[in-house]
């Protein structure tokens, strides 16, 4: 999964539906400020600073990132937001989606858009992530499997009713080709209740992006811009796209003070409590 591209996130909207019970919502709307939903407009001044080619080796381009901190079709605008991103002239685009709030109008409007990547957040049988069943979430789930390269994933149980589904139309998912469960994790220490991951001392690494220019990013409705998708509590924003070059974000205090913590033991960086990161070996 190490990726050689820059990747943005897009947090269509602060507040998320679905309310997993794993998934600390509260802290990021207790610490946001500004508007609630992604706008088309906000986004497009955005998108306006960001190169469509970040590679070190001119690999896959620059990836632009339906998930972030909320289920993308919270935000009822979400398919011209994807819209938007096309007719920019990314073409590196992936959907982390629920379908919670997605429509089979909006399956229409987006079936044209090459994603390199569908990722489905599947129902689990204890309700864990409050996902509604009904008829049009087996349309929705039948044609993007026909449609994309989809993965599927869940934290706790499989609901059996979908994995059945899923074996008919995809037999391959049940037979080792996707990791269908994931386990509940603290997000560096923002969920309450869960206990974080022993601290790891040394020099560290992020599983994600290994290189360490910690531009994995997640972007806000504000255009505020979060370092990664663990840092619910948002305290580790490295800029605004409305007001900042995208570059700028990496020349920032905080995006510095980051690095700095993978490398400094005594810094506290939330990486040290991370699921995500690895003792780093080499100098």
């Amino acid at each position: 999964m190490y990726a050689d591209y820059a990747t943005l996130e897009i947090t269509t909207k602060v507040g998320c539906p679905v309310a997993c019970t794993y998934c600390p919502q509260a802290k990021t709307a207790k610490n946001y400020k500004g508007e609630n939903l992604m706008t088309v407009e906000t986004l497009g001044k955005c998108l306006d600073k960001v190169p469509q080619d970040i590679t070190s080796t001119g690999g896959q381009r620059t990836r632009i990132e339906f998930s972030g901190f909320c289920e993308p079709y919270a935000n009822p605008n979400c398919s011209d937001l994807i819209n938007l991103v096309y007719d920019k002239g990314f073409r590196n685009i992936t959907l982390y989606t629920t379908f919670r709030g997605m429509k089979l109008n909006d399956f229409e409007r987006i079936k044209h858009i090459p994603f390199a990547f569908v990722s489905i957040h599947l129902p689990d049988e204890e309700g864990l992530a409050k996902i509604p069943i009904h008829d049009d979430y087996f349309k929705l789930l039948e044609r993007m499997i026909d449609t994309y390269e989809v993965g599927f994933f869940a934290y706790g149980k499989m609901n059996s009713k979908i994995m059945k589904f899923i074996a008919q139309k995809e037999p391959m998912a049940v037979k080792g080709k996707f990791n269908w469960v994931v386990n509940v994790h603290s997000r560096a220490g923002n969920v309450d209740g869960i206990t974080p991951i022993a601290r790891k001392s040394g020099h560290i690494k992020c599983s994600a992006v290994p290189n360490m220019e910690f531009n994995h990013n997640i972007l806000l409705p504000n255009g505020d811009v979060s370092v990664c998708c663990m840092d619910f509590s948002l305290q580790h924003i490295i800029g605004n796209l409305l007001r900042d070059d995208y570059y700028d974000l990496y020349k920032s205090a905080e995006h510095n003070k980051m690095v700095a913590g993978v490398y400094v033991d005594e810094m506290n960086s939330m990486c040290r409590i991370c699921d995500y990161s690895l003792p780093n070996n080499k100098n």
